[in-house]
């Protein structure tokens, strides 16, 4: 498998230029999820390889702001899925913990804002 880059860049008009400076190839795409499919047989017969053996990485041009905002959404995101995992196993503790002090799987519910069958499924976790 051979990684061939493609970069990116934001025309005026909406279009992206996409090029692999490698092989020289260069062309245009109206969406970003399009890159792939355009370039893939052109860095193919460029590389003298089958399409199948390309593997290409993606690598827009943007403006600092928009770089900023999806750096710090990113950032969120992974923040927010740490803090998921975390609330899950706590919350699975504190239904054991529950559980084996004799609590019925109602009134743990009521007193973690759940349901019963999410108490359930918590303490199978």
């Amino acid at each position: 498998m051979r990684t061939f880059t493609v970069t990116a860049r934001r025309m005026k008009n909406g279009r992206w230029a996409i090029s692999n400076e490698e092989l020289g190839a260069y062309s245009q795409v109206s969406r970003l999820d399009q890159i792939e499919e355009e370039m893939r047989e052109a860095l193919a017969y460029l590389a003298g390889i089958n399409e199948n053996e390309i593997e290409i990485s993606i690598q827009p041009e943007l403006d600092e702001s928009v770089s900023t905002a999806l750096e710090h959404l990113i950032a969120a995101r992974n923040a927010e899925q740490a803090a998921t995992a975390n609330t899950k196993e706590i919350s699975a503790n504190t239904v054991r913990l529950l559980r084996n002090q004799g609590y019925s799987m109602r009134d743990i519910g009521t007193l973690l804002g759940v349901s019963h069958q999410r108490v359930s499924q918590l303490a199978a976790a």
